[in-house]
């Protein structure tokens, strides 16, 4: 039987655009940027404007994060595009794949923020930050992880913290 596109769910198309977007942005060097409040007097010194991106999503532990985001677009690729069957596991490969998006994220959204520590140069100050390609990054991130807790509960798994026993406790 052939795949046709309007047999995908719109859950799995935002998962698997949101991972290409990702990564796409996530080599951009302006995930964290640089700047400072006495610019003026720092290009001066150093001939071009000192503020600018020093950080692709790729460094430290926000790379972490970027795989496990890439990895669920790539397993929400393979459930639809490439008929592939997943092992049993004791919960569902949807809650999983919502968990993997959700702790990648995170690790994003804490580089981001968690890069360095201001300062002082110059008698100005120095401060680290998201910038458009962090931010870009970040949006696409949490609509991913969204898209991916909507495919969970669309798909009728039980989260093992709901799940009714018939046996009584002990």
């Amino acid at each position: 039987m052939a795949l046709q596109a309007s047999n995908v769910k719109m859950t799995d198309w935002g998962v698997m655009g949101c991972a290409a977007g990702l990564l796409l942005f996530s080599f951009v060097g302006s995930f964290v940027t640089v700047s400072f409040d006495n610019a003026e007097e720092l290009s001066a010194l150093t001939g071009g404007d000192p503020s600018g991106g020093v950080s692709s999503a790729w460094s430290s532990y926000g790379g972490l994060g970027v795989v496990l985001l890439l990895a669920v677009g790539a397993v929400a690729a393979a459930l639809v595009f490439g008929d592939v069957s997943l092992p049993t596991i004791p919960v569902g490969w949807n809650l999983v794949l919502a968990g993997a998006a959700a702790l990648g994220t995170l690790l994003l959204v804490l580089r981001a923020f968690t890069y360095a520590e201001g300062g002082e140069i110059l008698g100005g100050s120095v401060s680290f930050g998201p910038g458009w390609s962090g931010w870009l990054v970040m949006l696409l991130a949490v609509a991913e992880t969204v898209f991916a807790v909507l495919a969970f509960r669309a798909s009728g798994e039980q989260a093992p913290w709901r799940q009714t026993s018939s046996r009584p406790p002990t």
